[in-house]
């Protein structure tokens, strides 16, 4: 078994494809060395899910401290989401940003977090994310769709 790579040695194009499904091109799809996670190609994601972020993690490639202004840390994120994520019918997708290879505080930033229900979400989701997420500069509550973001 190899050892865990830190978040200063990762593979810049590994991490890139965990998140955007590809290598993006720096300057040419993006704002200079700054790319929001959402669709820069037809075929690109919009979100980072749990599982993505469980691999993120396991490979360095996210620093599980880093947080966005006041936002909870990605660790954070990652253990209500995957908690999140074990009730049926229920998929939480995280939104952020990445900081490119050129850049001496090369990062992927969460800033988001989304709990979409295919019905209700479960009151005990609802109750928790409200609880967990309480600091949010915008949160959004309803029958199927829980939304916490940080400025």
């Amino acid at each position: 078994m190899s050892p865990q790579r830190s978040v200063t040695t990762y593979a810049q194009e590994d991490r890139e494809t965990l998140v955007f499904g590809r290598p993006i091109r720096w300057g040419e799809e993006t704002r200079s060395q700054y790319a929001r996670i959402r669709p820069t190609g037809p075929t690109d994601t919009d979100s980072i899910s749990v599982a993505t972020l469980d691999t993120l993690l396991e490979h360095g490639y996210i620093d599980p401290h880093e947080r966005q202004n006041n936002s909870p840390t990605v660790a954070q994120f990652y253990n209500r989401g995957s908690y999140y994520d074990q009730a049926d019918n229920v998929t939480v997708a995280y939104r952020g940003y990445m900081i490119g290879p050129e850049r001496p505080d090369k990062r992927i930033s969460i800033t988001e977090i989304r709990v979409q229900g295919d019905t209700l979400i479960p009151d005990y989701i609802v109750e928790d994310f409200e609880a967990t997420f309480d600091t949010a500069d915008t949160r959004h509550i309803a029958a199927g769709l829980l939304t916490a973001w940080w400025d």
